[in-house]
């Protein structure tokens, strides 16, 4: 098994050890006998009450290690939830981020550097998803991670004396709904959307 793997369990381990009752009242989801229902990144999930399995209903499909993780993380804790503040920071500069926690740079830097080469399809991308413009950035879109919670993509073009960049922007308020590791996570299953979008559009050229 995996680390991924051996991961993935301990996160349905940890949702079916929580009152499920709790996260629907908290959380406000829909559910049935069977299932919680709730939107990640745009996308319709649901999660099986008896094991655990989170499904993405929108792409037909058991959802990616990214999506489980996110979820199980943000449906299962028992901290006040402060609401959004409305104030962004980068990943480094959230509230109670420690000096020794690891740079998001060189997690971004390769997909800058592959986005460069795909600039109109990433527009083209995020206007599809109708995601919400964001001012700052050559291509940039306020997107929502689960109802009511933000967070903002940033795509900044290379030219001779700096490389593109990639950055994400993140509500003051974001680690008392997600861990420090879990927005990694999330970072990456918006860029998996993304480039999944920008695979599409071009296959359609």
């Amino acid at each position: 098994m995996s680390n991924y793997d051996q991961m993935l369990a301990m996160g349905q381990r940890l949702f079916l050890d929580w009152d499920q009752q709790e996260m629907i009242r908290r959380y406000r989801l829909e559910a049935d006998e069977n299932y919680l229902y709730l939107r990640f990144l745009g996308q319709r999930h649901r999660i099986e009450r008896a094991t655990g399995m989170v499904e993405n209903l929108d792409a037909q499909r058991p959802a990616g290690f990214n999506a489980s993780l996110s979820i199980f993380d943000y449906l299962c804790r028992d901290n006040v939830l402060p609401g959004m503040s409305g104030r962004w920071r980068a990943v480094n500069a959230l509230k109670h981020t420690g000096q020794s926690n690891p740079s998001a740079s060189g997690f971004h830097q390769r997909h800058a550097d592959r986005m460069q080469d795909h600039i109109p399809a990433l527009r083209e991308a995020l206007q599809e998803l109708a995601l919400a413009p964001f001012p700052q950035g050559d291509a940039a879109c306020t997107f929502e991670v689960f109802p009511g919670f933000y967070a903002v993509f940033q795509f900044w073009e290379g030219d001779e004396e700096f490389p593109p960049s990639v950055h994400f922007l993140w509500d003051d308020n974001a680690l008392s709904y997600l861990r420090f590791e879990t927005l990694f996570y999330v970072m990456g299953g918006f860029l998996e959307r993304i480039w999944t979008k920008i695979a599409e559009i071009e296959k359609n050229l």
